[in-house]
């Protein structure tokens, strides 16, 4: 793909991969290639209906990838931040963040 770009058989592979991997930026890229290879491939090409069908399940696909791994992440943040501040007897769950209007948030301590 570096030499050719519009080489639509190793777009097609690539895209594929990316789907299988089922994750959140892989399935960004597969979506990416499927709409470049729509744009590239013949109107009479058999793998447009495939290639569809995938373009429109993808999105909900993405989105699920996202949220998984977005809390996954948030988890992981949460636990090594209670690793420091168990040392003090504190825990994330003592902090309590609010929006406050601006694009930023105020921070209260509960106990």
């Amino acid at each position: 793909l570096l030499d050719d770009p519009t080489y639509t058989k190793a777009l097609q592979r690539r895209a594929s991969s990316n789907e299988q991997l089922n994750t959140w930026t892989s399935l960004s890229d597969a979506h990416k290639d499927y709409t470049t290879l729509l744009t590239l491939l013949p109107a009479s090409s058999p793998q447009r209906s495939q290639i569809t069908q995938s373009l429109r399940t993808l999105p909900s696909r993405i989105e699920t990838a996202k949220k998984k791994e977005t809390e996954e992440m948030v988890g992981k943040l949460k636990d090594l931040g209670n690793t420091v501040l168990g040392k003090f007897g504190l825990s994330t769950d003592n902090f309590q963040f609010t929006p406050n209007g601006q694009g930023g948030y105020s921070m209260n301590f509960v106990r």
